[in-house]
């Protein structure tokens, strides 16, 4: 299966991106890439 993001969905990721960023700090939004790479590869997979 193949996973895309919408344009509005990838305008939100951004934008939670940079909130985090600027909140928390570069670590943290890394670490929540991270995540949801980590997520979506796991979607890749059961689906």
């Amino acid at each position: 299966m193949e996973i895309f993001f919408t344009k509005r969905a990838s305008k939100n990721y951004k934008s939670i991106k940079e909130y985090i960023s600027g909140n928390f700090g570069i670590l943290v939004a890394d670490v929540f890439e991270n995540k949801l790479i980590d997520f979506l590869e796991l979607l890749k997979v059961l689906s």
